[in-house]
């Protein structure tokens, strides 16, 4: 009665006041007494409840009313307890409940539900808490009788619907909706189950409502209540009430639509949706059911469900349905399945399941190679077998092996050393971990594979294209002939459309792998192409359409000669699928852009020359010539079928012609003859009407050709089509629309993106097109600004002005570029020329005159302007005509601005003269007239100037000299600056000093020169240099040339020197280098470290020189007597010619410090040629002395290693002991004399120069005849300078023991080198720093041997191809036994380097060690002995060559197998201390070779750090080092440290690096080789000292000979075998008396060819290498245009052959390096062209760039080539004067020191001698060049070269060691 009374005061405390005033406290106790009723009833006796609740009746009652939730929870707890203890009676019967005490309760509760439903429903109550309450109490009741909400079905689902409506309009994120979501769910939850027995009009009622809350509801909770319920549904069994099979289809087709489109990443929504599709497939009543077939998207859906193991149990239904055989899953994959409903999906993951699902899973797994494999277990041990006779077992390499096997192996070494491993321990180890290996199963790893797949796209591209190509390969021929029927209609299915826009897609994987099959399955031609433009599968179709022209003949690999055509009909003719194969690759061709390959493949199929002639001139820019052979063939054509139609297979052809004389009518402007020729067609061409009307302001014509256009346009047109109908509605006059431009403009904009998406990722020509067309429409836009500002009558507005000032702006620093075809700049120009136009109109109908006037002067300047760059772009294209024309529309324009008219007549001067070479004399004077006949008043000085230059070349090339000087003259008195005065001067005063050699004019050339250098930029000058260094070598006896450059230098900036540095110091060692010396200060002091490392070398190799001649006279007794006025230098090293630390490889800092003492301005004692390094650690600042220190000078300690090393010699070595006990005497002096003292070597660096400093004086060589300069006690009293440089024996009595007379080119190297130590310290400190530390990357003494034993194999070589008359008697020559004879007497230790002529004397440190550690080493003693054992030239039979070569072979094979086993990198730390610890706070010093690369901006990159790893590689026959320097930029430069032998040649290479340097500059400017990017590769190259180099490298070079060595490798071959075996076969057939014909040479090639080396080897090497066709075909795009550099500059240059280790090719670019190229200059100082082939272009070079390659890119680069380097205005022959002037001074000195056997000096070299052999060598150059330039259409000299290089009878002549097989 408590409790009661306790519920009944909620009703009193609900009448008196809200719910919500209620007090807290109190609805506490309420929900109190709630709970505990609750309890009672689980534990009370049922009639003690009964009568209990009899009274609890009312107060029950108001709680259930009650609108707190709290409450409310509380009574549905309350009532689900109750009413499963007391059921309630079903809505059938007269009472609610069979027991009286609850009938009161049980019938207000039916009350309350029904009121409340109802007032919901009517509206009259609107809060969603009442409702919710209703709700709850009707759920309570339905929990244990669901039929209990059968009486109020109507009713309960007239709420649902409204809740579905307010649920569907409500917002999802507000309070409401949620609420309105919950109450869903709750009420779906309550009806779910009596779906069965509602009413039709309510079961139908609700099922739309969870059909509407499918397709529409955005809540994810509401469709996962759905989901379950479904799911619910679909488990259920038939008999078991529910919805009918038709509503679950209905249903889950809903959700199948839907979800996986609004919810993708909801996995546990799709994972209920997911279990309901999975029952239906399960289900063996449903799975054959219609609804099966429905869910197939729901299923394809599971399949690729994110979670495994859900997407596992699809997959298992998947595979059982499926049978077991590969064969039929193909076919299913193919053929059954419907790939459609996985839309842009890549279903190649499903695809790749299936086939792996289904291998043997039990099969032990194995490596596919021997790659992976673990090294064995005589890596880590010793073996009782060796790798040969006499060769060191191999070290022990831990690193590569597993950290398990290794466990324990540190304490077995410290205890035994390797020999103390314990071997048992590791092989138990090893067994074990092989025998695990082996328990592995194959299906262990494919079924992992598989599901990696579906989370890496990029791994199910490379699985499905290897497993394809496998599994089609397994097949029977049967089965394959059935899998490629299916093929073309499967790929052509249009359920593959959406994946077009995939990225990868699955169509494109699919077909990836099906090009890879061998045999390849047949897919016509015509589905290849349209694969390839729709699937991004262009470079896959285009090469496969390539092979199979091949194969079915219609191209060939050998060139012919095609019949042309004569209008009779063949059955060929008349097929017209029999050229169905090359009109789809044309097709494609042309889709790609790629223009080369479209000439080449139409020179090979054309039935008219005309058409390859016309394409030919087409693709080289002469579109005259081009539109000519046009019509040329359109005439005859017409006469050919005046009577009779064309055959079919012509067709083509001659829309080829029309095709591309529109293209030639469009570069050559001619609008109106395209848009009436666009007319004539009858609609059928409207897009040419479209794209040339807006030209001529035709826009009634473009209006109608648009209406025409647009139902027939393309996809791949759609994107132009927008653009050009934007361009109407904006410029239509009658109807301009700006609002539909925006619209155009963005569905321009969107199909554009959409396309480009379609083509390569790798940016081609392709996509040319695209970039060109997304600037037109950025223009477009920008036009629109301009037009809806003149709308709106704004024009006088501030705004409107400064966006006009922007656009302008804009517009003219965003042109196109110089590569750009002359229709797109017309394009780009024209637009703008026509709202120029407009806005002068608009602005002349506006009101202030004044103001209006100032802004039409600025558009009209900008509309002149705009018309003078079209014209200018037109003569920089050659395309003169079109030039001249442009500029006379000018004419037409009133009140052109004075600077306008002054550009557009010197545009026309211009074009006049560059056509000077074919105009006659009267069209000259004609262009002389225009100029005469304009009016200069109106124009300044400086355009009066120019002028007058120009009117002075017109008079130069008509022949007027007298009045073109003076012509010249008055135009630098008007104006004494203007470059181009000075400039066209000097080309006019250098003419006629070469003709007449007055010297007075070469004075006035090279003054006009060097004052047009001094504003220009550094590009534009470099030919006035070239010509300024060429013209010193015409300088007379008095220096006249030299002293004008001394005068007039100072204006140019430094940096345009420097290309030039090389050259500059062949002048500072000549007798102009007086005068060269300030030049070069100048540039030092500008550019230190460009001009220090040059100079330093020349320094050393100078120095090397002049002891090498005092010790060849000292020899000869003829030294001349001590000159009294020459001081013997104080230095320690005076007394050692042979001790200088710097002619190492590294070389040392005692030979920077040369000159230190110097003094001009106060007698200084006699300056010495080098310094103590002890005098260099003084002088030097502190850094430079503590690195000193550490690299260090020899202390007595090192003497004695040196003397226990030499006391281990072997007695063979007894002659080299002098030579080393004359060392270390030496030492034991320099320690004690060259050490400085404590104070000295802390002495602070020097100060900086102040002004006080004077200048440098110009010293004067002695002209004494035969005598060394005599040092100087004064600077600037004597006219000479000199030094002197210590010997080295220091015997009493000797020659050596004098100091050495420095001749004065020394004294200058070692005055500049002063100068930029006291400029510069800090940087020079570092320079020296790093330098010393490059003597630790030479060679150790097995490498240095492998590398000289390589060198006598290609002396042998050589040699046996001279002597190939007698191959078996073959001897070998006098200089063979000399070279071997010192290869044993020096054996490994690089001694043989000490003495000599020419010889270089190793560092004394260096030495010392290398003696050591080659002493020591027993392998070395084993094999020294062996060695001179096998080249004992007493033995029998030991002067035949092949002996000789087979021994020579024998040991580099062993010495390589000793390289292989040792380490591939060393840590920089151990040795390098000083690089290891460099940084940019150590000093700032640039990445080597960086002020090689002309630049645009003057930023250089410099050092951060030296990378800690250092590399050991094969380069070229010889084992470097190579290193790494990270930039300040964060790049990483890969290096090589090159240790040269023959210092002459290394320059060599590097002047023919610097003359393709120069040319890329050239290339770049012009149009045909720029849009063709023709760039030689050049990498930097730094020359440390005489003997090192550093080398650029990229680290993925390899050489044809690394490749074939590679693929005899894998054929099991030796890497020699193909001249071996050349040999053999010659000897065979000589000793059977057979004659050596040209014949049996191409026979004795081919044999060889096809037994080891097919033409495909380079091939078959390219397509392993890059796996995707893209990067494929990218890389034989790329390496067919360096081809072509390379072959030019081997051929025009007369360079060297290119043998196949100089044959080096970049994998990751496609770039080959040109690094070892020299001039081939023969004995008689010629150029050397005499050689069976003119270039490599041998047939595996031909299998890889195809003959498409050939006859295309390929010869279109070299004429294009030509073209360009025959230039005038790039001077080419110039640039090769200046460097082959080096080139022949250093000749001629080699030739005179071989004749004479005396050391001769650069100075003697007369410079008669090297103007001839200079002339003579570029008139070679430049004839070669202009005969290939010669072009006459398809048929040209170059196409002669090429074909000389290909043919076999030429290539079987050449020298095997050329390996012409590769």
């Amino acid at each position: 009665l408590w409790l009661a009374k306790l519920l009944e005061t909620m009703a009193a405390q609900s009448e008196s006041s809200s719910s919500s005033s209620v007090g807290v406290g109190y609805l506490s106790n309420i929900c109190t007494v709630l709970d505990l009723l609750t309890f009672f009833l689980s534990v009370l006796p049922s009639q003690t409840i009964l009568s209990a609740f009899k009274v609890l009746h009312k107060g029950l009652t108001y709680c259930m009313t009650c609108g707190n939730t709290k409450v409310v929870r509380f009574v549905h707890m309350l009532l689900t307890r109750l009413t499963s203890s007391f059921p309630t009676e079903p809505a059938s019967s007269l009472v609610t409940s069979k027991h009286e005490e609850l009938e009161g309760l049980y019938s207000s509760i039916i009350k309350i539900i029904t009121e409340g439903l109802s007032n919901y429903e009517k509206g009259v109550s609107t809060s969603l808490s009442s409702l919710q309450c209703t709700l709850m109490i009707l759920r309570a009741c339905c929990s244990n009788n669901p039929s209990y909400v059968d009486r109020f079905l109507s009713l309960f689902m007239k709420v649902i619907q409204k809740l579905h409506k307010e649920h569907l309009s409500a917002n999802g994120s507000s309070i409401d909706s949620q609420t309105v979501s919950e109450l869903l769910q709750l009420s779906l939850d309550i009806c779910k189950t009596r779906i069965s027995f509602m009413p039709q009009d309510v079961r139908k009622a609700f099922i739309n409502i969870l059909t509407s809350l499918i397709e529409k509801s955005t809540d994810a909770k509401l469709l996962k209540t759905i989901a379950k319920m479904l799911e619910e549904w679909m488990k259920t069994k038939h008999e078991t009430p529910g919805p009918s099979l038709r509503e679950k289809s209905l249903l889950l087709t809903r959700m199948m639509l839907y979800l996986e489109k609004r919810f993708p990443d909801d996995h546990e929504l799709l994972s209920h949706f997911l279990e309901s599709v999975l029952f239906v497939y399960k289900s063996d009543s449903l799975s054959s059911t219609e609804l099966s077939s429905k869910l197939e998207p729901a299923f394809l859906c599971g399949l690729r469900f994110p979670q495994v193991q859900m997407r596992a149990r699809f997959f298992e239904v998947y595979n059982s349905s499926i049978p077991p055989k590969l064969f039929e899953r193909l076919l299913y994959i193919i053929c059954s399945q419907n790939w459609e409903h996985c839309g842009g999906y890549f279903w190649i993951n499903h695809c790749i399941e299936l086939l792996l699902v289904v291998a043997a899973q039990e099969t032990p797994i194995r490596s596919a190679g021997a790659t992976p494999t673990l090294p064995s277990i005589s890596s880590v041990g010793p073996t009782q077998t060796t790798l040969g006779p006499d060769v060191p077992e191999p070290p022990i390499v831990s690193s590569q092996l597993p950290e398990e096997l290794m466990e324990g192996m540190d304490s077995d070494r410290s205890e035994g050393g390797a020999s103390g491993i314990s071997l048992e321990k590791l092989s138990n180890k090893l067994s074990s971990f092989v025998a695990e290996l082996k328990g592995i199963k194959t299906g262990q790893f494919l079924l992992p594979l598989a599901q990696l797949c579906y989370q890496d796209t990029s791994l199910a591209h490379q699985v499905w294209t290897h497993l394809f190509s496998t599994v089609y390969g397994l097949l029977n021929s049967k089965q394959r002939s059935s899998v490629a029927g299916e093929l073309s209609s499967f790929v052509c299915s249009g359920a593959h459309l959406v994946q077009a826009d995939t990225h990868p897609g699955a169509l494109h994987t699919f077909l990836e792998g099906v090009v890879k099959c061998r045999p390849l399955p047949h897919i016509r031609s015509c589905v290849l192409k349209y694969l390839g433009k729709s699937q991004n599968f262009w470079y896959s179709a285009a090469m496969t359409l390539e092979d199979r022209a091949y194969a079915e003949g219609g191209l060939s690999l050998e060139s012919k000669s095609i019949p042309a055509y004569d209008g009779s009909y063949t059955e060929e003719l008349l097929d017209p699928l029999k050229h169905e194969t090359l009109d789809s690759l044309s097709d494609l061709y042309a889709s790609m852009n790629e223009e080369d390959l479209f000439v080449g493949l139409w020179t090979n199929r054309c039935c008219f020359p005309q058409t390859a002639m016309a394409l030919s001139y087409e693709c080289q820019g002469l579109f005259e010539h081009a539109q000519e052979a046009y019509e040329k063939g359109i005439g005859q054509a017409r006469e050919l079928h005046n009577h009779s139609p064309a055959p079919p297979t012509i067709i083509p052809e001659y829309k080829l012609w029309e095709e591309h004389w529109c293209r030639c009518s469009k570069e050559l402007g001619q609008w109106e003859s395209l848009t009436e020729f666009g007319k004539a067609q009858s609609g059928v061409n409207p897009f040419l009407v479209l794209e040339n009307a807006w030209k001529a302001q035709d826009w009634m014509a473009m209006k109608e050709a648009s209406t025409q256009a647009e139902p027939i346009c393309s996809e791949a047109y759609s994107s132009k089509l927008n653009l050009l109908r934007g361009f109407l509605a904006l410029c239509y006059p009658d109807e301009q629309r700006l609002s539909a431009v925006e619209k155009l403009i963005e569905a321009a904009s969107l199909q554009s993106i959409k396309h480009w998406r379609r083509l390569p990722h790798i940016v081609t020509e392709a996509h040319v097109p695209l970039l060109q067309l997304s600037q037109q429409i950025m223009e477009l836009q920008e036009a629109t600004t301009i037009h809806s500002g003149m709308q709106t009558g704004g024009m006088a507005r501030n705004t409107f002005q400064t966006d006009l000032k922007t656009i302008f702006k804009t517009w003219k620093n965003r042109l196109p570029n110089c590569s750009d075809d002359l229709s797109y700049w017309s394009d780009v120009l024209v637009w703008r020329q026509l709202h120029f136009q407009r806005l002068i109109k608009a602005f002349e109908g506006a009101g202030q005159k004044d103001q209006a006037s100032n802004q039409t002067m600025i558009v009209v300047h900008h509309r002149v302007n705009s018309i003078i760059q079209h014209a200018s772009v037109a003569r920089k294209q050659k395309l003169h005509v079109v030039c001249l024309d442009s500029l006379s529309k000018i004419h037409s324009i009133p009140s052109v601005p004075v600077v306008d008219c002054f550009l557009k007549i010197r545009q026309q001067v211009k074009c006049y003269l560059q056509m000077s070479g074919v105009l006659t004399a009267s069209e000259l004077q004609d262009g002389l007239e225009m100029i005469e006949s304009t009016n200069l008043k109106f124009f300044n000085k400086e355009q009066i100037s120019e002028f007058l230059a120009l009117k002075g070349a017109f008079l130069s090339h008509i022949g007027r000299s007298e009045e073109a000087n003076k012509t010249f003259s008055s135009a630098l008195q008007l104006h004494d600056s203007h470059v181009k005065s000075w400039a066209l001067w000097g080309d006019f005063l250098d003419e006629l000093f070469t003709k007449d050699k007055n010297m007075t004019l070469g004075v006035s050339a090279l003054t006009c020169f060097l004052h047009a250098c001094r504003i220009q930029s550094e590009p534009k000058c470099r030919k006035f240099l070239a010509r300024i260094i060429w013209m010193l070598t015409y300088d007379d006896e008095k220096g006249t040339l030299a002293e004008t450059i001394d005068k007039f230098y100072m204006g140019i900036p430094p940096v345009h020197w420097l290309p030039w540095i090389p050259q500059l110091l062949t002048c500072l060692v000549r007798e102009e280098g007086t005068h060269i010396l300030n030049l070069l200060c100048g540039v030092g002091k500008a550019y230190p470290q460009a001009v220090y490392f040059p100079i330093r070398t020349l320094y050393l190799t100078l120095k090397m020189e002049q002891k090498e001649k005092v010790k060849a006279e000292a020899k000869s007794n003829t030294s001349p007597k001590p000159n009294p006025n020459v001081t013997s230098d104080p230095s320690p090293l005076t007394s050692n010619s042979n001790s200088d630390p710097s002619t190492s490889g590294g070389g040392s800092s005692g030979g920077v410090a040369a000159g230190e003492n110097m003094d001009t301005s106060a007698p200084p004692p006699p300056p010495p040629a080098t310094a103590a390094p002890g005098e260099l650690g003084g002088a030097l600042p502190g850094p430079a002395q503590m690195k000193l220190q550490q690299a260090g000078l020899m202390t007595a300690s090192t003497t004695e290693m040196l003397a226990t090393s030499l006391a281990q010699l072997p007695s063979s070595l007894a002659s080299l002991q002098a030579k080393l006990t004359a060392m270390t005497s030496q030492i034991q002096k320099g320690t004690t004399a060259q050490t400085p003292p404590p104070a000295t070597a802390q002495a602070p660096p020097p100060a900086p120069p102040t002004s006080a400093t004077p200048p440098l004086a110009t010293p004067t060589i002695s002209s004494a005849p035969e005598q060394t300069p005599i040092a100087p006690t004064s600077a600037a009293a004597s006219g000479t300078a000199s030094g002197t440089v210590g010997t080295a024996s220091g015997q009493p009595g000797s020659a050596e023991s004098g100091p050495i007379r420095a001749p004065a080119s020394l004294w200058r190297c070692s005055r500049i080198m002063h100068l930029l130590r006291d400029l510069h310290p800090t940087l020079l400190s570092a320079l020296e720093g790093i330098v010393d530390q490059m003597v630790w990357f030479r060679e150790n003494w097995y490498e240095e041997l492998l590398r000289q034993l390589n060198e006598g194999l290609a002396m042998c070589q050589a040699t046996a191809f001279n002597s190939r008359a007698d191959v078996a008697n073959a001897k070998i020559t006098p200089e063979m036994t000399q070279f071997i004879h010192k290869l044993v007497a020096s054996f490994g230790i690089g001694l043989d380097q000490v003495g000599g002529a020419g010889g270089v004397s190793l560092t004394q440190e260096v030495l010392a060690k290398r003696v050591q550690a080659a002493v020591q080493d027993p392998a070395f003693q084993r094999l020294k002995a062996q060695f001179a054992n096998d080249f004992d030239f007493s033995s029998v039979g030991f002067k035949r060559l092949h002996i000789l070569m087979s021994k020579l072979k024998r040991w580099i094979k062993i010495l390589e197998l000793k390289t292989k086993s040792l380490q591939k990198s060393v840590l920089l730390e151990d040795r390098c201390r000083f690089l290891s610890n460099f940084s940019l706070a150590t000093a700032e010093v640039e990445i080597p070779g960086e002020y090689l690369v002309p630049r645009q901006m003057p930023y250089y990159v410099r050092i951060a750090r030296f990378m800690p790893r250092v590399e050991i590689i094969q380069k070229n026959n010889s084992t470097v080092r190579r290193l790494y320097i990270q930039g300040d930029n964060g790049k990483i430069y890969p290096y090589l440290v090159l240790n040269d032998t023959q210092v002459v040649r290394c320059r060599r290479e590097e002047r023919l690096l610097q003359l393709f340097s120069l040319l890329n500059l050239c290339l770049d400017k012009d149009k045909e080789t720029c849009r063709r990017h023709l760039q030689y590769t050049v990498p930097r190259v730094v020359a440390v000292s005489p003997y090192i180099r550093l080398v650029e490298e990229n680290t993925s070079t390899l050489s044809l000979m690394d490749i074939f060595r590679t693929y005899c490798m894998s054929k099991g071959l030796e890497w020699d075998c193909l001249q071996q075996q050349y040999y053999e076969t010659l000897a065979q057939l000589q000793s059977r008396g057979e004659d050596i014909s040209l014949l049996t040479l191409q026979n004795i090639f081919t044999q060889i060819q096809n037994a080891y080396a097919p033409p495909t080897i380079l091939r078959e090497w390219a397509e392993s290498t890059f796996v995707t066709s893209t990067d494929l075909w990218t890389f034989r795009k790329q390496f067919t245009k360096q081809l072509a550099l390379c072959c030019l500059s081997e051929f025009v240059f007369h360079l060297t052959r290119l043998n196949s280790e100089m044959f080096q090719v970049s994998c990751d670019t496609g770039c080959l390096t040109q690094t070892y190229f020299t001039f081939e200059i023969n004995k008689d100082g010629e150029l050397d062209a005499n050689r069976p082939v003119p270039f490599r272009l041998t047939p595996a070079l031909r299998a890889l760039v195809t003959h498409l390659g050939v006859t295309g890119p390929l010869q279109m680069s070299v004429v294009a080539l030509t073209r360009c380097l025959v230039q005038p205005k790039f001077s080419l022959h110039s640039i090769l004067q200046a460097i082959l002037r080096d080139e022949f001074i250093a000749w001629k000195k080699k030739q005179e020191e071989e004749e004479s056997g005396n050391f001769v000096s650069t100075c003697d070299v007369e410079n008669e001698t090297v103007v001839k052999l200079v002339t003579q060598a570029v008139a070679a150059i430049t004839t070669r060049l202009r005969n290939l330039a010669m072009f006459e259409g398809a048929k040209s000299n170059v196409t002669t070269v090429i074909s000389a290089a290909a043919s076999i009878e030429n290539i079987s002549r050449m020298d095997p060691a050329w390996n012409p097989w590769l």
